[in-house]
């Protein structure tokens, strides 16, 4: 059986992509089920493929209504998630009526 070093996790082999790509998605019905109840926010890169395949996490998005997100490189991986994971977060606090101190604490008067 082939193996692919390429991805920088060490060499796996072919056969273990084709079954990461087709049994890492929960059953669709069993998703749909929760569509709604949580906060969902999936994050891909193309540069993961074919270890985590972007149309998986796409494909689990779309069944919980969820928040996706996609990059092609590592690089912009570092650039956009850190802001995107950020607003995620304060979105779903200020929705749930939480708010943030924003780590500093008030001063005594």
């Amino acid at each position: 059986i082939p193996e692919d070093c390429s991805l920088g996790y060490g060499c796996v082999s072919f056969a273990k992509y084709i079954a990461a790509k087709h049994d890492n998605v929960p059953p669709a019905e069993m998703l749909r089920r929760l569509k709604g109840k949580i906060p969902v926010l999936v994050l891909a890169n193309y540069a993961d493929e074919p270890a985590h395949p972007v149309a998986n996490g796409r494909l689990v998005a779309d069944l919980l209504g969820g928040e996706f997100h996609v990059v092609n490189t590592h690089k912009e991986r570092l650039e956009t998630w850190p802001g995107i994971i950020a607003n995620f977060v304060e979105r779903v606090a200020r929705d749930e009526g939480m708010e943030f101190s924003g780590g500093e604490e008030e001063e005594e008067e």
